[in-house]
């Protein structure tokens, strides 16, 4: 299992590879996607942070604290982070999937599928989210639109 850190580094990278406008609030929304998209895929989370309900919807402390140390916390993101991320090449395969899905879409569109969710109805801004509300709820959806 990686980091959240590790898989939001992760997100950076490639969108800056791709050439797809990233900066922090957007890394958070789609590191969200990934721990939902990995939750439904192998019945585990891609990371064993857990997910927070903030104003804005999802988000995880260590990646804010990880983008606050480096000052990334503001503006567009426009030079690859220098980190090992040591994912796997499953994990990896969530990002690019997430990425593939959901990368062009902006904060706010990415906000808005997030709090729509309603997993955040339930639960208090300021709150953890437990992870098995995550599964069952995206296990929910995925089995409603595959059957």
């Amino acid at each position: 299992m990686c980091k959240i850190v590790h898989v939001a580094v992760e997100i950076v990278n490639t969108c800056i590879d791709k050439n797809i406008s990233i900066d922090y609030f957007k890394v958070q929304k789609l590191a969200y996607l990934c721990q939902c998209r990995h939750l439904c895929k192998y019945h585990v989370p891609l990371a064993p942070e857990q997910v927070w309900n903030w104003s804005c919807g999802a988000g995880f402390k260590e990646i804010y604290r990880f983008f606050n140390e480096l000052n990334l916390t503001s503006g567009n993101i426009t030079n690859r982070i220098d980190k090992e991320t040591h994912l796997l090449f499953f994990e990896k395969e969530t990002v690019n999937e997430v990425l593939s899905q959901y990368g062009e879409k902006d904060f706010t569109s990415l906000t808005h599928l997030t709090k729509t969710d309603p997993v955040f109805s339930e639960i208090p801004i300021g709150n953890e989210v437990p992870i098995n509300k995550i599964t069952k709820y995206f296990t929910e959806i995925t089995e409603n639109t595959i059957g």
